[in-house]
């Protein structure tokens, strides 16, 4: 680059494959997004996989059954989950410059280590390039949530770090629990106004106990600085849950803040910021752009990873599609390579001017934005252009799905009717778990805490009013009277593309 001229800012796309997750004859959404992309140019985009089966051991007499005890461990207690973290902090640590934007993606467990990634950025900033020894560190310092750790990580923050955002997270159902026996919560997973944009697709026929969803959650009301209670839910009214229910306490670390405030610090909605003493607090950070959708299907119909790589037909087609579209709605620089849609057996949508996809006027539902908890309509992420996006990188040649709009309808039918991968039914060693009395926290109607105690007994998930439903719910239901196992106040729901 020569003297006066500006460097062009990249895109960073981290993506973090579920459990157990890895290039394999069954191929998750983490893996088949991550083959969409353009790779071929590395001063616009920069592309990072992680798998999700924890540190491949060196090659050795021992190393099947140390792999196997390892895996094991992780399943159970989440084991790699902090690895997994602050090795997508050094990656980024390692290649991020001034000006480029990050985007995050993940399913399961590694739809949990992205948010936990972003919370981690957004807590104690991005150490500069060649800084290891600092990583874990930083790491401890983001974990604890200690009335003293607030003010410890704000000051390493403006001493070593620099502030960055995310410009993107797509999420393949987060869950909950990061480990079925032992689950782990970290700070700022739930809600980071530091995210600009979030979308997350979401199961409606996953009832396992372990499997609960982590959803995008508000503030608490009057309860700046919230951090995460624990294991999170959807947001209910109180008469949804009667039984076993005790309101959460305030975190300790706000009623130090509240009697000890800093002047380094600024206290807003979702967490802490640095402030300089005197300087005038003029910044304001913007809401995040949420959009939640629920899909036909349980949790690896929603992810993938359910079926051979070489099926046409799937339901982990739909949320790899919507996700796909959402993040060129969002212009958030995201570059795809056009011919890899063809190799995938999937559609390669005439973009811009088949977003949304040309299905909507055939089957006529209605396409709304996200609303918020009042019922006033939310604005457009920024990029939107009447909810179609303005331009869209691509490369290669056109792939060889659907050609027309009835070819893109049977298409999304084809994938709307297939099967259900229910893990309750075909491996009933997971009903061992439903039957263990667990604790279990949601967020009610008015924004607070509130726990609950008992058995799951394999009850569907529990949905907030008002919930987005993704038009393959509405063409099964249509093609072949599906009902989701989720529980929803039926007719409040709107379906969207």
């Amino acid at each position: 680059m020569t003297e006066g001229e500006t460097r062009k800012s990249r895109t960073l796309v981290l993506c973090f494959d579920g459990t157990q997750g890895q290039y394999d004859e069954d191929n998750t959404n983490v893996v088949r997004f991550f083959s969409l992309l353009r790779k071929d140019n590395c001063d616009e985009q920069l592309c990072y996989y992680q798998a999700g089966v924890g540190t491949i051991l060196p090659p050795g007499i021992w190393e099947p059954a140390l792999e196997w005890v390892a895996k094991t461990l992780d399943l159970a207690f989440a084991w790699y989950l902090n690895q997994h973290i602050m090795d997508g902090y050094r990656y980024l640590m390692q290649n991020y410059m001034p000006g480029d934007k990050i985007c995050l993606f993940g399913f399961s467990r590694g739809a949990y280590t992205a948010r936990a990634l972003a919370g981690m950025l957004y807590k104690v900033g991005l150490l500069p390039k060649d800084n290891l020894e600092q990583i874990l560190f930083a790491f401890k310092m983001y974990q604890r949530t200690d009335d003293a750790a607030v003010q410890l990580a704000a000051g390493f923050k403006q001493t070593y770090c620099q502030d960055v955002s995310v410009n993107f997270i797509g999420a393949w159902d987060t869950v909950a629990s990061v480990g079925l026996v032992m689950g782990k919560t970290l700070p700022f997973v739930n809600s980071n106004k530091a995210i600009k944009v979030f979308r997350h697709a979401l199961s409606l026929d996953e009832h396992r106990s372990r499997f609960r969803p982590n959803f995008y959650h508000r503030p608490v009301p009057n309860c700046p600085g919230t951090i995460d209670p624990g294991h999170n839910s959807p947001v209910l009214d109180d008469n949804d849950r009667t039984h076993f229910i005790k309101k959460s306490k305030p975190s300790g670390i706000l009623q130090h803040l509240r009697k000890k405030p800093s002047k380094e610090l600024k206290i807003t909605e979702t967490g802490i910021e640095v402030v300089k003493p005197g300087e005038p607090e003029t910044r304001e950070d913007p809401d995040t752009d949420v959009l939640e959708v629920w899909f036909p299907g349980a949790h690896s119909d929603v992810g993938g990873g359910e079926v051979a790589n070489d099926v046409m037909h799937s339901l982990a087609n739909q949320p790899l599609l919507w996700m796909t579209r959402e993040v060129i709605k969002a212009q958030c620089g995201v570059q795809f390579d056009r011919a890899a849609f063809a190799r995938l057996n999937l559609p390669a949508y005439e973009y811009p001017s088949a977003l949304p996809s040309p299905s909507q006027a055939i089957l006529d539902l209605p396409v709304v934005h996200p609303t918020d908890h009042d019922g006033e309509v939310a604005p457009p992420s920024p990029g939107h252009v009447n909810g179609t996006a303005t331009h869209l990188h691509v490369n290669g040649s056109k792939g060889s799905g659907p050609k027309n709009t009835h070819e893109v309808v049977d298409w999304d039918k084809e994938d709307a009717v297939a099967p259900i991968y229910d893990q309750l039914q075909t491996n009933k060693i997971w009903w061992l778990l439903e039957y263990l009395p667990l604790t279990y926290v949601y967020q009610d109607a008015k924004g607070n805490w509130r726990k609950t105690f008992g058995c799951h007994k394999g009850a569907g998930r529990l949905i907030e009013r008002k919930p987005h439903f993704h038009v393959s719910v509405k063409t099964r239901m249509q093609e072949l009277g599906y009902k989701p196992k989720a529980q929803y106040k039926e007719g409040e729901e709107d379906y969207i593309l």
